[in-house]
């Protein structure tokens, strides 16, 4: 091949040129061919080989037909502002798809047109000198520390982990209501739009275990299966409140608007009655209320399955209403409407104005109604005071009556341990019509006008007064006449049946040496004689010969029955 390295590329043009103008294609040498087009009045040269040495300058333009065109300097520089890629006689997107700038290094960096994403690739990292941005129809977008304002609406899904955040000054509406800031009302709502407090949630709770009840759910952070929920039940129209475990059964604190009411595992709107403020329920076993002032001891009001209402203090029952009953017992279970225990002897309840303290008091024999204080124990009914024991023990009745009931042997005693003769059991006042007999057949009769006479009964001792009138008679010898009593004498012995009384006998035909006259009640019987002790000492009865009709008896008697 012949040497064209001693022509320089002019001298190469105008030899081809003018040494053979007839022409359209000439060889300069074996690697370098040209082309005239007469089209686009231009010259192609086409080198198939070889090297021009020394500058070229083309005054016209240059093109390069070449699969492949290397340019080896160290420094391209062109004058023109474009660079056209991919410059086909039909240029297309699909002609551009994957034509850009690679940069030769360890690994290739690329700037390529990606026809599939309409989009131009980077490869590698991009990066702008400080106080410049990245524009959008020249509209800044983003710069190093500011999201341009114009981006209004972004799909961006992760922006990592923020160490701040500060807002700006307009609303904010995450998720479709999920989070919403009202920045002119300073209000934060969760599912709403239009939050009416500093923080407003909404959505419907049910009580249940499940963890999507509540509006409020709150976790521990070592275990998050501990939880405290808060949120307002619109079936039951109340506020609710309770700490579980999850899928664990809970009791829950509901408030209720209609009234106030509060409930503990209960619904305060429709179980509770209209005067409970507090109702705390349990489906089985026993529900109750723990009251701690901060010491060791702790208080407990508890209510059964069995409706009993307990006060306890520290396990131990202080107090029991029995819910069937309505019996109260302090210190015990009751059988009775109140019953009060307690082991010992002592005090076990008074009533006091701190001053007078009256109560009852207990000890392994006996027990005693009093007053604790030095003062008086009054006993009264209808608001009426009835008795009075003062301090010194006297008793004064002010109305009615001291009435002894059960029987014989029952009265005012005046000893500390009487036997039964010591033992005041009866007293009674009276009359009763006395009625007049005579002994061995004879008969004797009492004026039905006056046959009435009185009597006072104290314990044993019966005291008989009056005037009696002799009616019908029948006279026979040695026939005492008799007189009856209201109750039998009785029976002593040594005599110390033996009573007398005064009598005063009008017309009554007395022996003429009568000295004295007398009343005598004989033991066992229940009737009296008229004595006279005549001269010689001796005591007889009046016969009935010696009375007639008319005769009048006036007489007192004391006996013992």
């Amino acid at each position: 091949m012949a040497d064209i390295n001693k022509y320089t590329a002019k001298e190469a043009l105008n030899k081809v040129i003018y040494n053979n103008a007839s022409i359209n294609t000439y060889a300069l040498s074996e690697g370098l061919n040209t082309v005239l087009d007469d089209a686009n009045d231009r010259l192609n040269i086409r080198l198939e080989g070889g090297t021009v040495d020394g500058s070229l300058i083309i005054t016209g333009g240059l093109t390069v037909e070449g699969a492949t065109t290397v340019i080896e300097s160290t420094t391209l520089s062109i004058d023109d502002k474009n660079i056209d890629l991919a410059s086909t006689d039909t240029p297309s997107d699909a002609t551009a798809d994957g034509g850009g700038i690679t940069l030769k290094g360890t690994s290739d960096k690329t700037i390529l047109w990606d026809n599939t994403n309409d989009n131009w690739t980077f490869n590698q990292a991009v990066n702008i000198a400080t106080g410049l941005d990245y524009k959008i129809n020249n509209t800044s977008v983003l710069n190093a520390t500011t999201l341009g304002s114009g981006v209004t609406a972004s799909s961006l899904t992760s922006v990592g982990t923020l160490t701040a955040l500060t807002g700006g000054t307009g609303d904010f509406n995450w998720d479709s209501n999920t989070l919403v800031v009202d920045s002119s009302e300073s209000r934060v709502g969760i599912r709403t739009a239009e939050p009416t407090a500093p923080l407003t949630i909404e959505g419907d709770a049910t009580t249940g275990v499940s963890d999507t009840y509540m509006q409020l759910d709150i976790q521990g952070a070592t275990n998050s299966a501990k939880r405290l929920k808060i949120g307002y039940d619109t079936t039951l129209n109340a506020g609710v409140i309770y700490p579980c475990t999850t899928s664990v059964s809970h009791d829950n604190l509901l408030l209720c608007p209609v009234g106030g009411n509060v409930g503990i595992g209960c619904d305060p709107a429709t179980q509770m009655s209209a005067n409970t403020f507090l109702e705390i329920k349990k489906a089985s076993g026993i529900a109750g209320l723990g009251l701690n002032g901060g010491g060791d001891s702790r208080w407990e009001l508890t209510s059964d399955t069995g409706d009993d209402f307990k006060v306890s203090r520290n396990g131990s029952t202080k107090l029991t209403i029995d819910g069937s009953s309505g019996n109260v017992g302090i210190g015990c279970e009751p059988s009775v409407p109140l019953e009060i225990y307690k082991s010992g002897n002592g005090w076990k309840q008074y009533t006091s104005n701190g001053t007078v303290n009256v109560g009852t008091y207990l000890d392994t024999t006996t027990g005693w109604i009093g007053t604790k204080s030095d003062h008086g124990l009054r006993l009264g009914t209808d608001d009426t005071e009835r008795m009075v024991l003062d301090t010194s023990g006297n008793v004064t009745i002010c109305t009615g009556n001291l009435i002894m009931t059960g029987g014989a042997e029952k009265g005012i005693a005046f000893s500390e341990n009487p036997t039964t003769t010591e033992i005041l059991d009866d007293y009674e006042e009276g009359t009763w019509d006395c009625v007049g007999s005579a002994t061995n057949g004879g008969t004797f009769n009492l004026s039905s006008s006056s046959d009435t006479v009185s009597y006072t009964k104290i314990g044993r001792q019966v005291t008989v007064y009056g005037e009696l009138s002799v009616g019908s008679l029948v006279s026979s010898v040695n026939c005492i006449a008799k007189f009856s009593l209201p109750y039998v004498a009785g029976s002593y012995t040594e005599n110390a049946d033996r009573t007398v009384g005064a009598v005063v006998l009008r017309y009554v035909n007395l022996d003429s040496t009568t000295m004295s006259l007398a009343v005598r009640v004989i033991n066992g019987t229940s009737y009296f004689v008229v004595t006279q002790t005549i001269d010689d000492g001796l005591e007889q009865s009046v016969t009935t010969d010696q009375y007639t009709t008319g005769d009048e008896v006036t007489f007192t008697l004391t006996y013992f029955v």
